[in-house]
């Protein structure tokens, strides 16, 4: 016939080695602890970083734009107002409406 004692000296043996391996696993792995850099200005300032262009597969324009300025497109068309037909009358000078990029050269041309 067993002791008395056995079955608690038994539960004792296993509490312990449960107790052994609890402390096995929550037992923490040294760190090194980091020192923090020292910040002398108040204001974040977000460091440079490089930046590159975007390259696309394809291209986004067909080819490319050329402005077409000849002597064509300078003067758009005659001014017919009221004012405009005076001044043909009384001096004998027309008014045109011109390209807004042409200068004064280009439009005595």
């Amino acid at each position: 016939m067993p002791a008395k004692n056995q079955g608690k000296q038994t539960a004792n043996v296993v509490k312990t080695v449960k107790k052994k391996v609890a402390k096995k696993v929550v037992k923490p792995k040294a760190t090194a602890v980091r020192k923090r850099k020292e910040r002398f200005s108040v204001q974040f300032h977000r460091p440079y970083t490089l930046r590159t262009k975007s390259v696309p597969a394809c291209p986004r324009r067909s080819g490319s734009l050329v402005r077409k300025s000849d002597h064509f497109s300078v003067i758009r068309c005659p001014l017919t107002t009221e004012s405009a037909m005076k001044k043909i009358e009384d001096t004998n000078t027309m008014v045109f409406i011109v390209d807004r990029r042409s200068n004064k050269v280009q439009i005595k041309e």
